[in-house]
């Protein structure tokens, strides 16, 4: 049987597309699909946003997959974009954000994302310095170990209740005033993000003790605002804080930027793990929800209710790892997530007789 051949345009070296690409190389590896990828950073200019691949499918179906946190993009430039392209498959999914564009039905839920590489993925090669992304990104990214550190093993673990309970929210904060191009609504959202986090790492320190392990990464700016929730930069170094969510048994998650499903959701659910989470604002597929998979908070004080229900019921929280388990294994690990979409974009293409 021939394979099907997929070909892959790339724009630029985002992590965040990394997971699409990463996707794409196993099922080649896999000996699923015939796989071409063009680097055309000199394209990025005609795509709304450089957190986005497009694929071309059995060289008759065009599939975009944008990997952007929210909404975070000009309408028009995107709703002209979706006159050419058969599939937009989107990470930040909401309905009710984009009913009213004219091609709305071709936008679907693509899934949780995270920073997940494989061997000869190409944004891993060496960085162009004068790419978007290299002023962050070049040195840290030129060293195998680093890149190493986000193979898709290292992320992945099966159902496992360590004797010693153990609950885990290590995060972030974001300086809302750290430039002057931020708007006022971006900076409430940072300024929400930030209060939660901290509320919740001083509620849950305060209850559990040391059964918790969390805290704010350093910075210059957590030292100022947040200094007693700040904890030591080992804790936060990457091939740590990986070795510290497979060890836990309940993992912390809050909402990212524009609201987006931050990156430590698909990191727990990998590792199946059980999961508090803030309320979530985007949709992925599957029958990932409140309950079964996580359970939801909307304040510092029911996250800590949500967490001592999993931590006084071992039997509620295995349960909820092994759901979590089948859940990546059935929509979130990287090849299946892609061979999802292109079964979807083959099944509806056909019927709706595109040539």
């Amino acid at each position: 049987m021939s394979r099907l051949k997929c070909q892959l345009n790339v724009f630029s070296r985002s992590p965040h597309i990394s997971q699409i690409l990463t996707g794409f190389i196993m099922l080649r590896n896999e000996k699923v699909i015939n796989l071409e990828i063009n680097y055309k950073p000199e394209m990025l200019k005609l795509y709304p946003t450089p957190h986005m691949i497009e694929a071309i499918i059995d060289n008759r179906i065009k599939v975009a997959y944008d990997m952007l946190d929210g909404y975070n993009f000009n309408k028009q430039v995107v709703e002209k974009y979706l006159m050419g392209i058969d599939f937009y498959f989107k990470r930040s999914y909401n309905i009710a954000h984009h009913k009213d564009f004219e091609y709305a039905s071709r936008i679907y839920p693509l899934g949780f994302n995270y920073h997940v590489t494989t061997p000869k993925n190409i944004i891993d090669k060496r960085w162009d310095i004068s790419s978007i992304y290299a002023a962050a990104s070049s040195l840290r990214n030129n060293i195998f170990f680093y890149k190493r550190n986000f193979y898709i093993e290292k992320f992945e673990d099966i159902p496992h209740w360590d004797n010693e309970t153990l609950i885990l929210f290590l995060t972030r904060a974001w300086d809302p005033e750290e430039s002057s191009m931020l708007d006022e609504k971006i900076k409430a959202e940072r300024y929400h993000i930030n209060n939660m986090r901290a509320d919740c790492i001083i509620k849950l320190r305060e209850i559990f003790g040391g059964k918790f392990i969390g805290g704010f990464s350093p910075s210059p700016y957590t030292h100022e605002k947040f200094p007693s929730c700040v904890v030591d930069r080992a804790l936060t170094k990457r091939t740590n804080f990986m070795r510290l969510v497979k060890k836990a048994n309940i993992c912390v998650a809050t909402m990212g930027l524009h609201e987006s499903n931050g990156w430590k959701l698909g990191e727990y659910i990998a590792a199946s793990k059980a999961i508090v989470a803030e309320k979530l604002h985007y949709d992925v597929p599957g029958n990932f929800n409140n309950i079964d998979n996580y359970f939801e908070f909307t304040n510092a004080d029911q996250c800590v209710q949500q967490v001592m229900k999993l931590y006084s019921n071992k039997k509620l929280a295995f349960d909820m790892m092994i759901k979590n388990y089948n859940y990546y294994h059935n929509f979130l690990r990287a090849d299946r997530l892609i061979f999802n979409t292109i079964t979807i974009a083959i099944k509806d293409a056909d019927c709706a007789q595109l040539p």
